[in-house]
């Protein structure tokens, strides 16, 4: 491959082998630059790149002589199939440096992969035809890129340079949804729980007046745990306010699911609602107190459902406990059995200490 690197992240330019940037007077060769940088799958025919230049075959021949007079004959070959780049190009580097496994670690490709950028991806081009599709998809992974490079700051307790570059990135991209997330995650790691809020205020009514619809279930999601106290679920070091995680005092207490949790049937097609419990049990965890109501027809799958959650939640930290009503004249028979397994199953010691503060004879339905 040819040294040198073509820019297509701002202005359309070429990089020699010794970091020279080399401008182009005329658009024509700009264009010529541009087309053959992005079409990178395989080489053009010299009748289709006249055809999208809008030119005549004496004048396109012109036009790629001036180019190699300016960047080496051997950045441009042709051969019979057509013509094609032999160079890099600097929206290739950028999406190899984005395309890493461990994203936890790559801080730092994803800083030097936004350093590339010094403008709109095809700058004076990217309303053509030929260049449209490619400007979006890399407008897009600039913008994901940006979010994913928060997210880290946010995960490693740099919430004050996050809502730094948040507020700009959320102003110029007002219907990002994840962005709106994490300048609330951002903000109330920083201690901020107020504007935290204020954020999804604005963002809720924003999107009413605009589109008619509603913050995302993720989004709605961070607004809870927020409004109960906050703690980042991702583990995050951000100093938190009113952290109320109380996991660490629990003791560590196994109960056996009950049968009709235990051997439910596998479930398919419930993602979203899956991912709402799991929403609310996030704030359980952060010290809030929440009830779902799971409401539906006979036979839908209400219980297989809530099966399937209590499976994939029930940890040692986390007691899921079942009771049922039979449609019998027993008074509050569901909190009856679930008091009753949590007398079979907790320790002695937590049952003597909860009755010398709470008392050991209660009258039910007196």
């Amino acid at each position: 491959m040819a040294v040198g690197m073509v820019r297509l992240l701002g202005t359309v330019q070429f990089v020699d082998e010794r970091g020279d940037v080399i401008t182009f007077r005329s658009a024509s060769m700009r264009r010529l630059l541009a087309v053959l940088a992005v079409s990178r799958a395989g080489p053009l025919r010299s009748d289709h790149l006249v055809n999208l230049l809008g030119t005549t075959p004496s004048a396109f021949r012109t036009t790629v002589s001036r180019l190699r007079a300016r960047i080496g004959n051997e950045t441009i070959r042709s051969d019979a199939t057509g013509y094609r780049l032999d160079c890099s190009v600097d929206a290739q580097v950028f999406a190899d440096l984005l395309d890493v496994s461990n994203r936890a670690a790559s801080l730092t490709r994803i800083d030097e992969a936004l350093s590339l950028w010094t403008g709109p991806a095809i700058d004076e081009f990217r309303h053509e035809p030929w260049a449209e599709a490619e400007a979006n998809r890399l407008d897009e992974l600039r913008l994901v890129a940006v979010e994913d490079r928060v997210d880290l700051l946010i995960t490693r307790a740099r919430c004050g340079e996050a809502v730094a570059t948040l507020k700009v990135h959320v102003a110029a991209n007002p219907f990002r949804d994840r962005a709106r997330g994490l300048l609330m995650e951002a903000l109330a790691g920083d201690g901020r729980q107020a504007d935290s809020l204020r954020v999804f205020q604005e963002y809720r009514s924003f999107l009413a007046e605009e589109c008619g619809t509603e913050p995302s279930a993720n989004v709605r999601s961070i607004e809870k745990r927020v409004a109960a106290g906050w703690q980042d679920p991702a583990g995050g070091s951000c100093p938190t306010p009113r952290r109320r995680d109380r996991s660490s005092r629990r003791p560590l207490i196994e109960i056996p699911l009950a049968g009709a949790m235990e051997h439910g049937a596998p479930i398919v097609g419930r993602d979203r609602q899956l991912a709402l419990l799991e929403s609310e049990l996030a704030a359980v965890r952060c010290g809030a107190l929440r009830v779902v109501r799971l409401s539906g027809d006979a036979g839908m799958g209400k219980t297989t459902l809530l099966s399937a959650f209590a499976r994939t939640s029930r940890t040692s930290a986390v007691a899921v406990l079942y009771g049922r009503c039979d449609e019998t004249s027993v008074p509050l028979q569901p909190l009856r059995s679930i008091v009753r397994t949590l007398v079979e199953h907790l320790p002695l010691q937590m049952l003597c200490e909860h009755v010398e503060v709470h008392g050991g004879v209660r009258t039910w339905g007196a």
